[in-house]
């Protein structure tokens, strides 16, 4: 009887607690509650005070993987910069040769197009000079057939 006498005035008391002072105090275990869930969240300890992976172990984690990448794209464009300087110096010295080449090609010809135009120069000299007499021999035969007549 005692038992149900005390749990009628724990009753009791809380009907004289009006509603706007319940709601105040649930409106403080709640804060109380979030604070400490903030608490756990961000200092990454667990209740027990074992290491949690809580939002500040996350960020150093993103940080040092972003640090990883950061050195590894800079190697990276390093080494493309390298391969490319590379591969334009083989191509300039390429070009280089292939030029020296076609320099060489396109004077021996000019070489051998003037060759052949001397020797067709001297050709057709030769040949008028032979034409010359030729003609000296038809023109006075053919003042010879004129005065004949």
């Amino acid at each position: 009887m005692k038992l149900i006498t005390e749990n009628l005035s724990f009753l009791d008391t809380i009907s004289k607690i009006n509603m706007t002072n319940l709601y105040l105090i649930l409106l403080i275990l709640t804060l109380l509650l979030l604070i400490v869930i903030a608490a756990k969240i961000f200092t990454g300890v667990k209740v027990g005070g074992e290491p949690e992976t809580g939002i500040k172990y996350r960020l150093d984690n993103f940080s040092n993987e972003i640090l990883r990448i950061e050195v590894s794209v800079k190697t990276e464009i390093s080494t493309n910069r390298t391969e490319t300087n590379e591969t334009l110096r083989n191509v300039r010295i390429e070009l280089s040769s292939s030029l020296k080449s076609f320099e060489d090609k396109l004077s021996a010809l000019t070489s051998t197009i003037d060759n052949k135009l001397v020797l067709f120069n001297e050709s057709i000299i030769s040949s008028s000079k032979g034409n010359k007499g030729c003609i000296r021999i038809l023109y006075f035969r053919l003042l010879k057939i004129t005065c004949r007549f």
